[in-house]
């Protein structure tokens, strides 16, 4: 999988999965793409944050955060990373 075929992924999901603002989990994300290793995932959402495509972000509110968030967290020197959000200049 490359970057890009992970943004058509992410874009081809169905629209139930994003929240009205168009947040995706990252733990709804994982549960698609079942194949794709962890490591190998987060590399290619950096990639894609990177490259501007889209923004990952951690949930602020602690109430908010479920186990499943919590498992499927993408950790950075930041902290953990619960959703992302297609930045839609692209």
């Amino acid at each position: 999988m490359t970057p890009e075929t992970l943004l058509s992924h992410i874009i081809s999901l169905d629209s139930s999965r994003f929240s009205p603002s168009g947040q995706l989990r990252l733990s709804d994300l994982r549960l698609t793409l079942p194949e794709v290793a962890r490591g190998d995932l987060d590399s290619l959402l950096l990639s894609l944050q990177r490259a501007g495509r889209v923004v990952i972000y951690r949930f602020d509110d602690p109430l908010r955060i479920t186990r499943a968030d919590e498992a499927a967290a993408l950790q950075t020197a930041g902290g953990p990373r619960h959703y992302l959000y297609v930045n839609d200049r692209f």
